[in-house]
Parts: C-alpha cells; sequence; structure tokens
C-alpha cells in the first residue's frame, strides 16, 4: 500500500510540493507530540528524552548527511484536540519534516492531517493492523493483536478455563482485550468481557470478580489504583491469575508488596544489555539524575535512530517514506529488528514477566 504512491510522489518532489518528504533548510526537523502534562506525562517526559539522546548522538557525529537535526516537541496532554492542535503548528509552521508519536490511540486523531501533509510519522509503542492501510503511518512498537493472543494462549496454558476481561473506553484497551478474549474462547475457555466504568469503580469490580470467581483477570489497560483493587480482590477471595497489560508498573509492585506475588503481565522487554546500560549511562550524564523510566526512554530513543536511519538512507531523488519502506533489518537497542518493510509496522510482542519475591522476571517468550 505504501508504494502505490512513488510515482506521484516523484513527480511533487520535483515540484517542490510536498512537506514531509524533502528536508526544508539547513536542519532536519524531527518533531513529536507527546503528554508532558496530565497523568501520562511520566511516559511523555522519558520519551521526549530518548528522542534527544539519539538526536544528541548523531549531531555529535556531524549530523545527517551534513545536516544538523533539531528536536521539536508539543505537549497534548494525551487531549485528542490538543493533539490535532499541535499536529497543525508543527507541520505548518514549525516546518517539521517528520513526526514521532507516542501511542496509536493518540495518532488516529491526527492520521488525516499527516497523510494529507504526506508527513512521515513513526509511532513508539504499539502496532496494530490497521496500520498498512496508510502510507505515511508506520510503526516501531509492539503488536497489539500478538500480544493480546499470546497472553491468551499463556493464560490457557496455565490450566485457566474462565477468564474476566476488564477493558477500558479507549480503543488500545478495547482491541487487546477483545483478541485476548476471542483467543482463550478458541482454545476453549469462557471469556466475560466487561467495561471499567468512567469512574473506575473499584469496589464494584471487586464484587463482580467474587461473583463470577474466574480463574484468571486480564486488564488491557493501565489503572493507576491496580493495587487498590488487588488488595479488594484479595480480600474478597478471588484466588485468580491476574494477567495485566501496563496495568502493574514497578510503581504498583511495590506499592501492592505482598499481594502483587504471582501476578503476571506483558511487557516491554528489559534485557539489561550492554546497549541500554550504555543508554542509562548517558541519560544520567545529560540530565543529572536516574531514568524514572527506562523502557519509555529506550522506546523513544529507538523511534528516533530509525527515524534518522530513514534519512541516512534517502537517496537523491528519494522521499523519506521511500527510504522507511526500505528498512527491513535496523537493530533495535530491545535485541531485536524493525522491520518497516511490510505493512510499515514493526512486528514486535511484548513478554510475559510474573512477580516472584517483589521482582518481575521474565517467564515466556513468544516468536
Amino acid at each position: 500500500m505504501k508504494l502505490r504512491h512513488i510515482a506521484i510522489a516523484l513527480l511533487m518532489l520535483n515540484a517542490c510540493t510536498i512537506t514531509g518528504n524533502v528536508v526544508h533548510d539547513e536542519k532536519i526537523n524531527i518533531c513529536t507530540i507527546l503528554p508532558h502534562s496530565g497523568e501520562w506525562a511520566i511516559f511523555g517526559m522519558e520519551m521526549q528524552r530518548g528522542v534527544e539522546l539519539a538526536i544528541q548522538e548523531v549531531n555529535e557525529k556531524g549530523g545527517v548527511n551534513g545536516k544538523l537535526v533539531r528536536a521539536i516537541t508539543e505537549d497534548d496532554g494525551y487531549e485528542r484536540r490538543r493533539t490535532v492542535n499541535a499536529a497543525h503548528k508543527l507541520i505548518h509552521t514549525d516546518r517539521c519534516d517528520s513526526l514521532i508519536t507516542p501511542f496509536i490511540e493518540t495518532t488516529w486523531p491526527i492520521i488525516d492531517v499527516v497523510e494529507q501533509a504526506h508527513i512521515p510519522t513513526l509511532v513508539m509503542l504499539d502496532r496494530i493492523d490497521a496500520v498498512n492501510d496508510y502510507d505515511y503511518i508506520f510503526s516501531n512498537g509492539f503488536s497489539t493483536e500478538q500480544t493480546g493472543k499470546h497472553a491468551a494462549s499463556y493464560a490457557y496454558a496455565q490450566g485457566t478455563r474462565t477468564a474476566v476481561v476488564v477493558m477500558d473506553q479507549i480503543e488500545w484497551s478495547i482491541i487487546i482485550g477483545n483478541v485476548f478474549a476471542d483467543r482463550f474462547e478458541k482454545l476453549g475457555g469462557v471469556a466475560r468481557r466487561v467495561t471499567l466504568p468512567p469512574d473506575d469503580d473499584l469496589q464494584g469490580l471487586s464484587t463482580l470478580l467474587k461473583e463470577v470467581n474466574p480463574d484468571v483477570v486480564h486488564f488491557s489497560f493501565t489503572l493507576n489504583d491496580a493495587d487498590l483493587l488487588l488488595k479488594k480482590a484479595k480480600e474478597q477471595g478471588v484466588e485468580a491469575l491476574f494477567l495485566g497489560g501496563d496495568a502493574f508498573t514497578a510503581d504498583v509492585i511495590a506499592a501492592a508488596g505482598d499481594l502483587a506475588e504471582g501476578v503476571c503481565k506483558t511487557d516491554v522487554p528489559l534485557r539489561d544489555s550492554e546497549e541500554e546500560q550504555t543508554l542509562e549511562r548517558a541519560y544520567r550524564e545529560k540530565n543529572g539524575e536516574d531514568p524514572l523510566a527506562l523502557s519509555m526512554v529506550m522506546l523513544g530513543y529507538d523511534a528516533a535512530r530509525v527515524m534518522l536511519a530513514g534519512y541516512e538512507r534517502m537517496a537523491p531523488g528519494e522521499t523519506l517514506q521511500q527510504a522507511l519502506v526500505s528498512i527491513a533489518d535496523y537493530p533495535s537497542i530491545f535485541g531485536d529488528v524493525t522491520d518497516l518493510s511490510d505493512g510499515g509496522g514493526a512486528w514486535r510482542v511484548e513478554k510475559i514477566h510474573c512477580v516472584r519475591d517483589g521482582e518481575a522476571v521474565l517467564v515466556e517468550e513468544f516468536p
């Protein structure tokens, strides 16, 4: 799909009318739209710092093909209206050559904007199959559908046969929750789908879990009070396997204490590799403190490196979009490779970690 406009793109390039396929001036502008405020601010801040570390590295080596790279960011506070406004500003005022966004959820509101402006846009964290339908949307993230399927397969393999699947009222949560439920049922289990009320009614949800008494509870959302829910459910005698997406963070595990023992989650894999350690040291040197969320720093760093690789690969007369499509074997800091040649999305899958003695340890990897 992404290759079908090559001839048209080349004609428009010669006419110098495409914003996102040419580098305008003496600098390359890589722009980000991130939540620097609101409840997701820690994610946005750490992702941006990762982007800036990657750009700093390339600039210290003279830039890309003799051009220095500039990072420009806008805060959307994880609000759709602000995301759209930020995209218009970055494209039309700041003259962005490319965009990096954190999540598919925050990219949907601006798809028409970036497609019409021909701005290659790379999503950091997640990927869904619908990315294939767009010419300028790429993803360096982890497959939402595949993560849901593998989580269900893992739960079923543990002997669980009844599940309560709790979803938030956002698209990512709905997709991964339904995929989990569909896969679990296909394997022979029974899944009950529940939508979390807007007010995060933890008491009502824990009461439901007591009544249903499932073998496994799957949470496909980030819940600030996940530790409280775990406590309420345990107090009511719910002995299910709790399997979360991003609900059970390190902070939640610490807050839940002994109640978190045995809780499992799908998560971005960290390997404590030499590359991660080098990035962590560079983070400390630049920011004067330890990373607050190293995986988010890595996502930002990785996304910026992939975008920079696209610029480096641009042949004379070639567009950035074409260069990105050609990336099929770019090494990732996560230990795998980025392949954007098949529909524009890297086919990564999060891994299963379970809490053992207060620490989340890897228990299952998927191809």
